[in-house]
């Protein structure tokens, strides 16, 4: 996701340039636009992702299913690892080689 916040100094007066022309003051009213963005920011992160309204893309949803997923994988995994140790072959090997 991306966009673009357009502001002017004649709609936002308060928000002035550094001189440096790199950024703005810190000053209120620059802690309040961070502030409003952020918020708006996290309301659309929300809509897009959230699985709580009927045409969002379940995105959250499928993310928790993968990760759940990549668990089950990972305890099958250490459980073959366990149970090849656990067997005579693993023992045997270890033995031979010493």
């Amino acid at each position: 996701m991306f966009g673009r916040i357009d502001i002017t100094t004649k709609e936002n007066p308060d928000l002035e340039d550094k001189s440096s022309r790199e950024g703005l003051l810190e000053n209120k009213y620059f802690y309040y636009f961070i502030k409003t963005i952020q918020n708006l920011l996290i309301l659309i992160a929300t809509d897009f992702v959230g699985d709580n309204k009927p045409n969002s893309f379940k995105i959250r949803q499928t993310y928790l299913d993968y990760n759940v997923g990549e668990v089950e994988k990972k305890k099958e995994q250490n459980n073959m690892k366990r149970n090849y140790r656990n067997s005579s072959k693993w023992n045997w090997n270890r033995q031979k080689g010493s």
